[in-house]
């Protein structure tokens, strides 16, 4: 994939490349993955194997899937002892597991006017420390905050990294219900007065950001409502925003070898009705369409149903992730995609934002 002729690459490098810098970046766990700090499902089960609200992880993981994480973090923390107990576990969870910091942090810094990020780690931190030491001249000098902690001063001159749900170092973090709702259900919050003033000012690209937090995703739906009511009514331009993600879930088809892992027998599926011939696939690529129809797939009395069962799991990630297109779409984020699960990628488009573009780039404006 050529990403030096991906359009909303060059316009961001354009943006980026101005001084002061002119892009905020949204950082979310996906980021912190390499250094083996446990998702939030991952962190769920082992919190709960300390503090035991729920009997088995498959209660806990069902218990996801009817709540909410927010939730479930709630009940967990219910059964610790104490405040102090609880932090101390939590700890345990969010620590880095590997390197300190990966070069993708770095390319962040370099890249970014603002940094944004829901990850309790210090690997931002960590990397301006050694890019501190390697230069002690560096072209990027954040200044850091955490939690609750937000100046708005200084933000034409000056880089920052936030961190709007807590640190490791406090452990006051954002993870129940009632710290969501502290954050974003209170409109004079110091996050939500921050993020509206960030998207309302900066394009803005989120890194390792799933969209799969509903609470945030709800919230930042309704600002940017309002922000694009409050640019309406004094006839206001508003900045561009992008994210990074795998071109998986803009995906319609399934390939060849994609469909083995599920059936050897795809004459059969195509005989049932249950896939067809797609025009999506690369030059020469035989690919497949699903049928969107998971009560006809249960009323296919030849396919087995081990097989109906995996049909109909893809069938329902397929529509939610063109349901989290719609949402991105809505909002007003426009995807810059990676191939498949090739995550390396991600760090090249990164790299390709921090080339210093043409003059005739640097004075490109986007409509």
């Amino acid at each position: 994939m050529d990403f030096s002729k991906n359009q909303q690459i060059r316009t961001l490098q354009a943006h980026a490349w101005r001084r002061p810098p002119g892009i905020a970046t949204f950082i979310g766990a996906g980021c912190s993955k390499v250094l083996l700090i446990p998702l939030w499902k991952q962190m769920l089960i082992g919190l709960n194997a300390e503090f035991q609200y729920y009997p088995t992880d498959v209660e806990l993981e069902a218990d996801i899937d009817k709540s909410s994480y927010a939730q479930v973090a709630t009940n967990i923390k219910s059964k610790a002892p104490n405040e102090t107990v609880y932090k101390d576990q939590l700890r345990k969870f969010i620590a880095p597991q590997a390197c300190h910091y990966p070069s993708l942090h770095v390319e962040l810094l370099l890249l970014s006017k603002l940094i944004l990020t829901t990850n309790y780690d210090k690997s931002f931190e960590e990397a301006l420390d050694a890019i501190g030491r390697f230069n002690p001249q560096p072209d990027c000098q954040y200044n850091v905050s955490t939690l609750g902690d937000f100046n708005h001063d200084g933000w034409g001159y000056e880089r920052h990294v936030f961190h709007i749900h807590g640190d490791i170092d406090s452990a006051d973090v954002v993870l129940t219900e009632e710290s969501y709702s502290e954050q974003y259900d209170n409109s004079h919050s110091g996050v939500s007065m921050l993020i509206g003033s960030i998207f309302s000012r900066y394009p803005t690209l989120f890194v390792g950001f799933s969209f799969d937090d509903d609470y945030f995703v709800n919230f930042l739906s309704k600002a940017m409502e309002g922000i694009r009511k409050d640019a309406a009514r004094y006839n206001k331009k508003l900045p561009e925003h992008f994210c990074i993600m795998s071109d998986s879930l803009l995906k319609k088809h399934l390939t060849v070898s994609e469909l083995l892992t599920f059936t050897d027998d795809i004459d059969l599926l195509l005989t049932e009705g249950v896939i067809e011939k797609s025009s999506y696939g690369k030059s020469g690529e035989t690919t497949f369409n699903i049928i969107i129809d998971s009560s006809g797939l249960l009323k296919k009395t030849k396919i087995d149903s081990s097989l109906k069962k995996a049909l109909i799991s893809q069938i329902e990630f397929m529509d939610r992730n063109l349901n989290k297109v719609k949402t991105l779409n809505d909002i007003g984020i426009s995807i810059i995609p990676f191939e498949s699960n090739n995550y390396l990628q991600i760090e090249l488009i990164l790299r390709e934002l921090n080339k210093k573009p043409t003059l005739s780039a640097l004075a490109f404006k986007p409509n």
